[in-house]
């Protein structure tokens, strides 16, 4: 995975702390570099997997430099980097993160990704500490600049002239629980297919990076996807998920194999179905969950996890 963030500090160095603790990837390169390291040609993760290392080629760091001129305006350029610096390395996924701020071309940067399935976008609105809030409560108030966002009420150092030694992701890394279910609280509340994301203010889909970064598989109503030979369809019917199990496979599925449940703001699992059913080959089992209950839900099958989540009916910000 390769990410490009907006900011030269204060977002790359959050992201890198969750980085050097997982285990899910081969490699998260993160731009831009540390000032330490801007002469370095590399921003890889230390391998940890038991996999076989996958070789990535080495990227210099200029690169970011070399946007072609009808990609140059903000927030575009990042969208442009992140796919180059993917195809360039040999990365699986891309992602841009940056705020809302001022920046007048988001459709343009929202178009280019569409064009790209593998390069992502994450975003805020109206800036990072909005995402770094919601740690810590709900707050519904559109503010119009980062330094209105009252961060500082719940980590007293983090002011505009600190916040870049701030180490931000020792104070955040416990709490991201609390971070997911906030976030799908403030997106439900704000879930209006006529406004697109980067038009709605608050708005965060951080946690759709960090779900990538921890490895877990991330669905919207619409897809479909495959685990050794059982068919996965999410489907919306009015205020109701419906995950539909196709079984193609030439053994039975006993519907219990399949685990649903919800991640509370303490880290508690919860079971959300529990019902055991025999699903011959050829057969389909039908699971339905209701969106003000469970907006966000995550489906383990096979060692697989994935997120499936109802919050984001607009054009898809992202395409995993």
């Amino acid at each position: 995975m390769v990410i490009v963030c907006e900011d030269s500090e204060v977002t790359p160095s959050y992201l890198r702390g969750f980085a050097n603790e997982l285990k899910a990837w081969d490699a998260i390169d993160i731009f831009p570099l540390p000032a330490e390291e801007a002469g370095t040609t590399t921003n890889a993760v230390e391998h940890k997997s038991g996999r076989k290392l996958r070789k990535l080629h080495a990227v210099s760091t200029p690169l970011s430099l070399d946007i072609e001129k009808e990609y140059k305006a903000v927030p575009t350029r990042y969208v442009r980097e992140a796919q180059k610096r993917m195809e360039e390395a040999g990365h699986n996924e891309a992602w841009a993160v940056y705020d809302k701020d001022g920046h007048p071309h988001h459709e343009n940067s929202y178009l280019l990704a569409q064009q790209h399935p593998r390069v992502n976008i994450a975003f805020n609105s109206i800036a990072i500490e909005q995402w770094f809030l919601l740690h810590f409560e709900i707050n519904h108030v559109a503010y119009q600049k980062s330094a209105h966002i009252p961060l500082a009420t719940h980590i007293a150092e983090y002011v505009i002239e600190k916040k870049a030694k701030t180490k931000i992701y020792d104070h955040l890394k416990l709490r991201l629980p609390v971070a997911l279910n906030n976030v799908v609280a403030l997106r439900l509340r704000q879930n209006n297919p006529k406004i697109r994301f980067y038009e709605k203010n608050p708005y965060a889909n951080m946690d759709h990076l960090l779900l990538r970064m921890h490895g877990y598989g991330l669905m919207f109503p619409g897809d479909s996807f495959i685990i050794q030979g059982i068919t996965f369809s999410i489907l919306m019917k009015d205020e109701v998920c419906e995950v539909h199990v196709l079984n193609n496979a030439k053994a039975a599925l006993i519907s219990t194999q399949i685990q649903f449940y919800t991640i509370a703001s303490n880290g508690a699992k919860n079971n959300i179905a529990k019902e055991r059913e025999i699903v011959s080959p050829g057969a389909t089992k039908e699971f339905s969950f209701e969106v003000k209950a469970y907006p966000l839900f995550y489906m383990e099958f096979a060692n697989e996890v994935i997120v499936i989540d109802t919050t984001c009916n607009e054009p898809r910000i992202i395409a995993c």
